[in-house]
């Protein structure tokens, strides 16, 4: 029996992969730290990832959960099936507002725990000590000040930054679109911002080489972000064409 077991055990390590990816927030997509991730399938794990994520699971269909709290409310939330078929698979996280969701929310509608996630413990009563707002005052000066000093020798090179960042809006003002990259916005613009390379590429009728140097010239202007999901990329419009 326990040379089973240890044969099971062996054969489980031996098929295992790695999940691995970035974590977004699905409006200015910017890195989110301390997002909850739960994951449930043939391994069963539940963990809080800085910025990104990288688990080794053993091969097979899988539950991700993601949930990003703050003030003590559920702010961006995503659910996910996952197939994992491969010994390394990057699968970017992409959380959207809880309101997109349409979860239903707890009746004191205070703290909100997802499916999956354990319920979260009501936040501590304020406490008053005429010592800790004193320490607060000081170190509120103190940051008064540094703040201050900070933004005193940004004055000094803000005019280079300036030129540089005129210069880079002058490039894409000189540079002009052609048909086939404003049809994309446009495409991107309809679908509310957000598609598969996959999709558009259908919809487009072009080639993989040809779409994808569009797409990196796009992305190389600032108009679109590109985000990786799987064996594809999920396209994100950053900014509209600028009228012809």
């Amino acid at each position: 029996m326990r040379f089973l077991l240890f044969l099971l055990t062996f054969l489980t390590l031996l098929h295992s992969a790695t999940l691995f990816g970035e974590i977004y927030d699905g409006d200015s997509f910017a890195h989110l730290n301390n997002t909850r991730i739960r994951i449930d399938g043939p391994a069963t794990m539940q963990f809080i990832a800085q910025q990104n994520y990288s688990v080794e699971l053993p091969l097979g269909n899988y539950s991700l959960s993601a949930s990003y709290f703050k003030d003590g409310k559920l702010e961006y939330y995503i659910e996910e099936k996952i197939n994992l078929n491969q010994e390394s698979m990057h699968f970017d996280l992409v959380l959207l507002p809880y309101e997109l969701q349409k979860l239903k929310p707890n009746e004191n509608d205070t703290v909100v725990t997802p499916p999956g996630q354990p319920p979260q413990p009501p936040p501590a009563p304020p406490q008053t000590n005429n010592l800790l707002l004193a320490l607060t005052g000081v170190v509120a000066l103190i940051v008064i000040y540094l703040v201050y000093k900070k933004l005193s020798e940004k004055k000094e090179t803000k005019k280079e930054e300036v030129s540089e960042e005129t210069e880079e809006v002058q490039f894409e003002e000189e540079y002009a679109l052609d048909d086939d990259s404003r049809k994309i916005l446009e495409i991107l613009k309809s679908s509310g911002g957000r598609m598969l390379q996959k999709e558009l590429r259908e919809v487009m009728g072009a080639s993989q080489s040809n779409m994808s140097l569009i797409l990196t010239e796009l992305e190389h202007l600032g108009y679109i972000k590109r985000f990786k999901r799987g064996r594809e990329n999920l396209l994100k419009l950053v900014k509209e064409p600028p009228s012809s």
